[in-house]
């Protein structure tokens, strides 16, 4: 897997992160909410509100994964957060800079 690079508003986009004053919070039923009707709508293993910050993906919510966070250098988000488009597709898993990333790992290439 490639490891993911920066988006050009990096400073920008982890300022506003940090606003928020999110990051390391407990579980909240709202997003939970929301990670468990995306599951069951798309019928996919893994549902996840993830966050990136300079160092990880922190994950408010996850389903299907039994991690609350992982490394930004392994992890799909951080290679999500480069592009203004879509970031889930088919087929992740034959994208060299994806194919060794987690969550394709652990549950094929099908959806994320």
């Amino acid at each position: 897997m490639q490891v993911p690079g920066h988006p050009a508003d990096e400073q920008q986009r982890l300022a506003e992160l940090h606003s928020l004053n999110i990051l390391d919070t407990p579980a909240e039923e709202r997003f939970d909410r929301i990670t468990r009707i995306a599951k069951a709508l798309f019928q996919v293993p893994i549902a996840q509100v993830s966050l990136v910050d300079s160092q990880r993906q922190w994950f408010k919510s996850c389903t299907g994964l039994p991690v609350t966070e992982t490394s930004r250098e392994v992890s799909y988000c951080g290679h999500a957060i480069l592009y203004d488009d879509v970031a889930g597709r088919k087929g992740t898993g034959q994208q060299p800079s994806l194919s060794m990333a987690m969550c394709v790992d652990l549950h094929g290439s099908e959806r994320l």
